[in-house]
C-alpha cells in the first residue's frame, strides 16, 4: 500500500480544503447586522423577531454560496456538527447578549449538507428547518443550496406501472442465518419472456428499500424507459459488518454466488451472463460489492461502489492493491463519492478510480458537492443503473417529444353536470400536483388531489353526488403555476 501513500495524501489534503475557511458575511445578514449593532439593546429582540421572520427557509443562503447557520435559545456553547462530524465543527457566535447564534460556511451552489447543532455538547436537530432525513439509525437536518435539485425518482408516483415485491425469509444453509429478502420483479413481468431479464443485487436492502426509495426507483426509471425492465434482489444481512467486511465476508460471498443466485435463477427468468448481473452496495457494503465483482466476475460483471469503505481493510486484505494492479477487465465499474465525504473514502476511491480507468476498465465515475448520508446516495442510485442497464432512448425520445410543453387545467367535461365530471391537467416535467374544489365563498370542499405526478396528460373524476346545485371553482397548484376553472353543478 505503501506506493499509493503520496497520491492518497494529495487527495487527503485537498479534501480538507473543500469548505472555505474564510467564508464571507452575506449582504442581507451584514445588513441584519449593521441594524443591531446601532439600535438600544432594548430592540434586539424586536429586530432578531423582524428579520427571522423574512428569511424564507433556513439556514440563510445569499449569493448561492454561503450559508448562513441561525440558532435560537440559551446556551453556554453552539456548535454545527456537519455530515455527522466527517468535516469540522462550526462554532456559532452569540449576538451581543440575544438568544441568536450564528456563523458562515462557504459551500458550492448545488451543495447539500447534513447537519446537527450541538448545544452545551448535546445534539439537536435545527428547530426552524423542516427539511429533515430519517435513515433509521439517526436523522439529520439537511441544507440544499440554492442549485441543488431533489431527485425527482425517489417518489412515489401513483400514475405509472409499478413493480411486484415478494417479502420471504430465506435460510441460508452456509451463514446459518436467515436472511430478509425483497424480491422486485418489473412492471408487465412475463416469465415466459425468452431474452431473460438483467438482475441487480442490492446489498443492505433494508437501507435501500425502506430510507433511499430504490423501488420507486426502479418503477421510475422503468417506465420513462430510462433503464431496461430488471430484476432486483434486496438482500439484508443477518449481521451488516461481520458480512460485508469482518468474519463472515467468505460466507456471505458463498451464499450469495451458491445458494441465493441459483435460487433466483431457478425461480425467475433471469440472464445468466455476467455482464447483465449487476451488485450494489454504499459504504461498507459498496466494499463489498467490490469485493463480489473482483473475486467472482463470472457471477458479477457489473459493480455500483457508492462512497466504499475501502480503508477498513487497509491493513488486513489485500482487495484494494490486488485491484490496483491485478485487473480483470471484464467487470464494468461505476464509483461515486462526495466532497464533503470523511477523507477516509476520498483516500482510496479517487485513486482507485485513476488506477482501473488506466488499466483499460469501463468505469462510469461522479463525484458530487455531497457528503456521506443517505440524502446523497438514494440521488444517484440511477445514475448506476443507468450505465449498466441503458433504456430504449429511441423510444425515450419520442415519449418526450410527445409530452405537454407547459403547464395546463383543462376545463372540466360535461358542464353543466351531474353527479361527476371529470377534470384534466398537463404537466410537462414530474410535479407535485394539488387540485382542490372550493365553492363561490372561499371554503374549500373536496382535495381531489395532493401527490408527486409524472409529466404527462392526466385526467380525474370528481363525484359531487354530495354537494348541492351551485357553480365551484377547482384550482390547481403545481410549483409556482396556479390555475382556477369554474365547474356548474346542476341537479
Amino acid at each position: 500500500m505503501k506506493k499509493y501513500a503520496k497520491a492518497c495524501l494529495v487527495v487527503a489534503i485537498s479534501v480538507m480544503f473543500v469548505v472555505d475557511a474564510f467564508a464571507q458575511v452575506g449582504t442581507q445578514f451584514q445588513a441584519f447586522l449593521n441594524r443591531v449593532d446601532a439600535a438600544d439593546e432594548s430592540l434586539h429582540s424586536t429586530i432578531i423577531d423582524s428579520f427571522m421572520a423574512t428569511i424564507p427557509s433556513f439556514p440563510l443562503v445569499e449569493q448561492d454560496t454561503i450559508a448562513c447557520f441561525l440558532y435560537r435559545g440559551e446556551g453556554d456553547s453552539v456548535q454545527v456538527r456537519l455530515e455527522r462530524g466527517y468535516l469540522p465543527r462550526l462554532d456559532l457566535m452569540r449576538l451581543h447578549n440575544t438568544d441568536l447564534w450564528y456563523n458562515f460556511q462557504n459551500y458550492k451552489s448545488d451543495a447539500l449538507i447534513a447537519y446537527q447543532f450541538v448545544v452545551n455538547n448535546q445534539l439537536k436537530l435545527d428547530p426552524i428547518n423542516p427539511n429533515v432525513y430519517f435513515s433509521g439509525n439517526w436523522t439529520v437536518s439537511v441544507l440544499t443550496m440554492p442549485a441543488y435539485q431533489d431527485p425527482p425518482e425517489i417518489e412515489y408516483y401513483p400514475d405509472i406501472p409499478h413493480g411486484n415485491v415478494l417479502d420471504m425469509d430465506f435460510n441460508s444453509i452456509t451463514l446459518e442465518k436467515t436472511l430478509a429478502i425483497k424480491i422486485y420483479t418489473p412492471p408487465f413481468y412475463n416469465a415466459n419472456f425468452e431474452e431473460g431479464y438483467p438482475l441487480v443485487i442490492f446489498n443492505g436492502g433494508r437501507g435501500y428499500t425502506e430510507y433511499l426509495g430504490a423501488i420507486n426507483i426502479l418503477d421510475y426509471l422503468i417506465s420513462y424507459k430510462l433503464i431496461q425492465p430488471i430484476i432486483a434482489v434486496f438482500v439484508t444481512p443477518a449481521n451488516n459488518n461481520a458480512e460485508y467486511s469482518g468474519a463472515d465476508v467468505t460466507k456471505h460471498a458463498a451464499f450469495l454466488v451458491d445458494e441465493l443466485l441459483i435460487y433466483i435463477n431457478t425461480r425467475y427468468k433471469t440472464i445468466n451472463e455476467p455482464e447483465n448481473r449487476a451488485i450494489i452496495g454504499l459504504s461498507v457494503s459498496g466494499l463489498f460489492a467490490a469485493y463480489m465483482a473482483y473475486t467472482y466476475p463470472e457471477s458479477f460483471g457489473l459493480c455500483a461502489a457508492q462512497s466504499p469503505a475501502f480503508w477498513i481493510w487497509e491493513n488486513t486484505n489485500p482487495l484494494y492493491e490486488d485491484m490496483m494492479t491485478k485487473p480483470k477487465k471484464n467487470i464494468k465499474f461505476y464509483l461515486s463519492c462526495g466532497i464533503y465525504e470523511p477523507g477516509a473514502i476520498t483516500r482510496f476511491v479517487i485513486p482507485l478510480k485513476d488506477s482501473l480507468l488506466a488499466l483499460g476498465y469501463d468505469v462510469k465515475w461522479d463525484q458530487w458537492h455531497e457528503g456521506h448520508q443517505g440524502a446523497s446516495f438514494r440521488a444517484h442510485i440511477d445514475d448506476a443503473l443507468e450505465f449498466f442497464f441503458p433504456g430504449d432512448s429511441i423510444t425515450a425520445v419520442e415519449t418526450e417529444a410527445s409530452m405537454p410543453t407547459a403547464f395546463q387545467l383543462e376545463q372540466n367535461y360535461p358542464n353543466p353536470f351531474n353527479p361527476s365530471t371529470t377534470i384534466g391537467f398537463s404537466l410537462p416535467n414530474i410535479s407535485k400536483v394539488t387540485l382542490k374544489i372550493y365553492d363561490l365563498l372561499g371554503r374549500e370542499v373536496a382535495t381531489l388531489l395532493d401527490a408527486p405526478y409524472a409529466a404527462g396528460n392526466h385526467q380525474i373524476i370528481w363525484d359531487a353526488r354530495n354537494q348541492a346545485t351551485g357553480v365551484y371553482m377547482v384550482t390547481m397548484h403545481a410549483g409556482d403555476f396556479r390555475q382556477t376553472r369554474k365547474i356548474v353543478l346542476m341537479k
